[in-house]
C-alpha cells in the first residue's frame, strides 16, 4: 500500500496547511508560523495525490507524566484535526475514512480515532488502553499491546485504501463535509511572546 513513515524531522500533515496561511499582518512584519511537529506518523503518499495524514504518534517520558498531567493530548488531538480538515478539504469525503492517533505517556499508551461525521463535531474516541513492558518480568502486557497495534493496522490500512479508490476518480468533487470543518484556534500573540522570553 501507499503508506509511509514521516518522523520529527517533519511537520504534522495538516498542521503545516493551516498554520502556513499567514494573515497579511504577519506578512509585512515578516513573520512565518510553522506547523506542528509530530513525533512520528504515517502519511497516505501516492504519486500526485495530496498527502494525507493516517496516524499521528505523541511520545512523552515517565519523567514527564509523573505529575499525572497529559501534556501531549491536546497537542494530539490539534494534529488530528488538522489531518482530517486537510482530508475533507482535498476532496476525500468519506465519513468512513477516519484519524488514527497513538499518545505514548511513559509506559502508557491510549490509541484514538476521529471522525468527522457531524458538523463541528470532532469525535476523539479512546478505542484502547494499552501497556509497554517495564522490564523482562513485565511481559505479560504484550499480548494486549499487539492487538492494539493490530487494530490500528487495520484501520491505517483501510483508510489508505479509501484514499486510494478516492485518488482513482478522475477529479476531486465538492465535498459535502466542507461544510462540517471548523478554524482551529491559534496560539494568541502575547501569549507566544511571554513564552519566548521564558
Amino acid at each position: 500500500m501507499y503508506i509511509s513513515i514521516n518522523s520529527t524531522d517533519g511537520q504534522a500533515v495538516g498542521s503545516n496547511e493551516r498554520r502556513s496561511k499567514h494573515s497579511e499582518e504577519d506578512k509585512k512584519k515578516g513573520k512565518k508560523k510553522i506547523g506542528r511537529f509530530a513525533d512520528l506518523s504515517m502519511i497516505y503518499d501516492y504519486g500526485d495525490c495530496p498527502k494525507q495524514g493516517l496516524v499521528v504518534v505523541e511520545i512523552k517520558p515517565p519523567m514527564k507524566t509523573l505529575d499525572g498531567s497529559r501534556p501531549d493530548f491536546v497537542k494530539i488531538a490539534n494534529e488530528m484535526k488538522d489531518s482530517m480538515d486537510k482530508m475533507v478539504k482535498d476532496g476525500y469525503d468519506d465519513d468512513e475514512i477516519t484519524i488514527l492517533g497513538v499518545l505514548v505517556e511513559g509506559f502508557t499508551c491510549t490509541l484514538f480515532i476521529m471522525d468527522l461525521v457531524y458538523k463541528a463535531i470532532y469525535r476523539m474516541i479512546p478505542l484502547s488502553v494499552f501497556y509497554l513492558p517495564r522490564s523482562h518480568h513485565d511481559y505479560s502486557v504484550l499480548p494486549a499491546t499487539f492487538e492494539s497495534m493490530i487494530t490500528l493496522k487495520k484501520y491505517m490500512i483501510s483508510n489508505a485504501r479509501r484514499c486510494f479508490a478516492f485518488h482513482r476518480q478522475a477529479t476531486f468533487k465538492q465535498t459535502v463535509r466542507s461544510t462540517y470543518i471548523v478554524d482551529s484556534f491559534d496560539t494568541p500573540e502575547s501569549h507566544n511572546s511571554k513564552n519566548n522570553d521564558d
